[in-house]
C-alpha cells in the first residue's frame, strides 16, 4: 500500500514539474540584452570576483557589446558602457529607469525612502525635487552662502602661508576640512561639537548604501541575510546616532527661530541656514505633501552624505536632478600656471549680482539650476559657459577643454608649495577653480 502512495506522490511531482516546463517553453521570452553565462543562485556574480568591478565590466562589454545584462543574485542589472547607450538610458528612456531599488540603507537610515535619492519615482519625488530646486538650493540661496565659502578658503590659504616654504601641507586633509566646514555652517549655522561623530556615521551610511551588498542583491531574503551579516544592526546604530543629532539641531533651531520672531523679526529674516529654511517651509506648507521632521532630516543627511561620494570628496550642492559641483579636492585648487589667487570670491558665477527671476526660471525648466561654477546643465542650448579667471569648474558632463585668463595685481598667491609674491604671475587675483 505504501508503494502505491509513493508512486502517486512521485507521479504528482513529475507532472507538476513537467507542467512548469511546458509553461516556460510556451511563454514568450522578453528580448533581453546579451550577457555572460550564469550560475544558479549567484547568477553572474562570479564574473566580478577578485577583479576591480569597472575593469570586469569593461572586459565583459568588449565581449557582449555596449549594452549587456548581468544577474547579481536575484537582481537583474543592465550595464550601458558606451556614450550612445548611456544617453539612451539616462536621457531618451529616462522615465523607464528613474526608480531606484529599495535598498536596506534607504529604509532604515533614509527614513523609509523619503529622501530625494531613495524615494521611488512618482508624484512625491517630483514635488520633493521641485521643493529642493526652488526653495532649498536655488541660485539665490547658494549665493547667500558665498561669505562662508570665502571665509573657509581664506582660512586655509592663511594656514598654507603660515606653514612656510619648506613645510609640507596635506592638501587632501585640508580640502576635506573645507568641505566639512562649509557644509556644516551652511546647513546648521555653526560647526557642531559632535560633528566628528555625525561625519563618521554619515560616512558609514555611504559605505553601506553603495557597492554590492549581499542582502540587497537578494530581495526575497534581505531581512534574513541582513541579520546574519550584521548589516541591520549596523544600520540601526547609525540611524540612532544620526537621528539623535539631527533632532537636537532641529529643535534648537526652532527655539532660536521662535525667539527671534517673538522679538519682532520677520519670518523671512530669520533663515540663517538650511535647517532654518526647511523649518520655515514646514510651517508654510502647501507643497502637496507634509514636510515632516523625518523628511527634513533625510534631506540634510543627503547633503552631508555627498561629502563621502566616490568623487574624491568634493563639495557637491544638490539641486533637483542636477549637481552643482564646486571642486574642492586635492590638486583642484589651482589657478592658471599653478597659482591660487586670494583676491576674489570662491565658487560664484556672477557673484556681484543676484540671479534674476528669469534666470531662475530658465534653470528650473532644465531640471535644475545652472552649474554654480561653469557647468552646462540648466543653460539654454547654444549659450557659451561663463569663463572663469582661474579655469573652469565643471560637472560630470564637462567639456573636454577650457582655459581662462587672469589679471595682475598686488596680492600674494601660492605656487609650487610655497608663498611668494604673485604680482607678476598670470594666476594672481583669481577664483579658486578646477583646471584639468
Amino acid at each position: 500500500m505504501d508503494v502505491y502512495i509513493y508512486q502517486a506522490l512521485l507521479l504528482s511531482v513529475l507532472a507538476v514539474a513537467l507542467l512548469q516546463l511546458v509553461k516556460m517553453a510556451l511563454k514568450p521570452r522578453p528580448r533581453l540584452p546579451p550577457g555572460p553565462w550564469k550560475l544558479p543562485v549567484i547568477g553572474s556574480m562570479h564574473h566580478l570576483v577578485n577583479v576591480l568591478p569597472h575593469r570586469a565590466l569593461r572586459d565583459l562589454a568588449d565581449v557582449h557589446g555596449p549594452l549587456m545584462m548581468l544577474q547579481l543574485g536575484q537582481t537583474p542589472l543592465v550595464v550601458a558602457s558606451s556614450k550612445e547607450t548611456a544617453r539612451a538610458v539616462l536621457k531618451t528612456h529616462d522615465t523607464n529607469f528613474a526608480t531606484r531599488p529599495k535598498l536596506l540603507a534607504g529604509e532604515i537610515v533614509g527614513y523609509e525612502w523619503v529622501d530625494i535619492l531613495f524615494a521611488p519615482s512618482g508624484d512625491y519625488w517630483r514635488k520633493l525635487r521641485q521643493l529642493c530646486a526652488a526653495e532649498i538650493l536655488s541660485p539665490k540661496r547658494v549665493l547667500s552662502f558665498r561669505h562662508i565659502r570665502e571665509e573657509e578658503v581664506m582660512l586655509r590659504v592663511e594656514e598654507i602661508r603660515a606653514a612656510g616654504p619648506s613645510t609640507p601641507v596635506n592638501l587632501s586633509v585640508m580640502f576635506h576640512s573645507i568641505t566639512n566646514s562649509v557644509v556644516s555652517r551652511a546647513a546648521f549655522g555653526k560647526k557642531r561639537k559632535n560633528a566628528a561623530e555625525f561625519l563618521a556615521a554619515t560616512k558609514a551610511v555611504v559605505g553601506l548604501s553603495s557597492g554590492f551588498n549581499i542582502p540587497d542583491l537578494f530581495p526575497a531574503w534581505t531581512t534574513v541575510l541582513a541579520k546574519l551579516t550584521g548589516m541591520t544592526r549596523s544600520l540601526k546604530e547609525i540611524h540612532k546616532t544620526v537621528d539623535t543629532i539631527l533632532e537636537e539641531i532641529i529643535e534648537e533651531r526652532k527655539r532660536i527661530r521662535d525667539e527671534k520672531i517673538m522679538g519682532g523679526a520677520a519670518a523671512e529674516d530669520v533663515d540663517e541656514n538650511l535647517v532654518d529654511v526647511l523649518i520655515g517651509l514646514q510651517e508654510k506648507g502647501g507643497f502637496g505633501f507634509q514636510l515632516t521632521n523625518s523628511i527634513i532630516k533625510a534631506i540634510i543627511l543627503v547633503i552631508y552624505s555627498i561629502l563621502f561620494s566616490p568623487t574624491r570628496s568634493p563639495l557637491i550642492i544638490f539641486n533637483g536632478n542636477t549637481y552643482a559641483r564646486v571642486h574642492i579636492c586635492a590638486g583642484h585648487v589651482r589657478g592658471r600656471d599653478g597659482d591660487v589667487g586670494v583676491g576674489h570670491g570662491v565658487g560664484d558665477v556672477g557673484a556681484d549680482a543676484e540671479p534674476t527671476s528669469d534666470e531662475e526660471d530658465a534653470g528650473a525648466d532644465q531640471g535644475g539650476v545652472p552649474w554654480e561654477d561653469g557647468g552646462d546643465r540648466g543653460r539654454p542650448t547654444g549659450e557659451q559657459p561663463p569663463v572663469h579667471e582661474a579655469g573652469d569648474q565643471r560637472g560630470p558632463a564637462a567639456a573636454s577643454a577650457g582655459t581662462a585668463a587672469g589679471a595682475p595685481g598686488e596680492h600674494r598667491g601660492v605656487r609650487a608649495g610655497r608663498v611668494h609674491d604673485s604680482s607678476q604671475v598670470t594666476g594672481h587675483h583669481q577664483r579658486v577653480g578646477h583646471r584639468p
